[in-house]
């Protein structure tokens, strides 16, 4: 997707504002959160971006919206939008999952020290395969490769 989007701008998009991905009005009111992971999933990733942008309403977050958008814009290389999503969705009280994507995301940045307060945070919620698959990240980014592949290894 060609267009770069603020976070504020990113938060506060509304289905006039859709780029040239633009949904007819009879899919807008069909969108729903699993449509636009299906088309994400199938490759269309504008047309995903379409629909999370019509389904946001700046005065009901949705975590779960912000969480599957925040993945999107930061698969197609927004890493700053993809941040202010997911700070929106820790607000809307996205929980552990949400710790979980940012620290991810820091990780990706190479924001190693970052990351680590967030999942020191996750960890206290309990572990989880999300979890496990980040601290896998952690460890090896502090050049700890057998506790990494230990932890990789019990992903699978």
């Amino acid at each position: 997707m060609s267009d770069t989007l603020t976070p504020k701008a990113a938060l506060t998009l509304s289905s006039a504002t859709l780029s040239s991905a633009t949904l007819s009005s009879a899919t807008l009111s069909s969108a729903t959160l699993s449509s636009a992971r299906a088309r994400e999933a199938e490759g269309d990733l504008a047309g995903a971006d379409a629909i999370y942008r019509a389904l946001h309403n700046p005065s009901a977050a949705d975590p779960a919206l912000l969480m599957g958008w925040s993945r999107l814009r930061r698969r197609i290389g927004d890493q700053q939008n993809a941040a202010a999503m997911l700070q929106a969705a820790e607000r809307a009280g996205g929980g552990v999952a949400v710790l979980v994507d940012m620290a991810g995301l820091l990780l990706d940045q190479g924001r190693v020290d970052d990351a680590t307060p967030l999942l020191r945070r996750a960890a206290q919620a309990g572990r989880g395969p999300a979890l496990d698959f980040e601290m896998a990240r952690w460890e090896a980014a502090h050049g700890r490769h057998e506790q990494a592949a230990a932890l990789f290894r019990s992903l699978t």
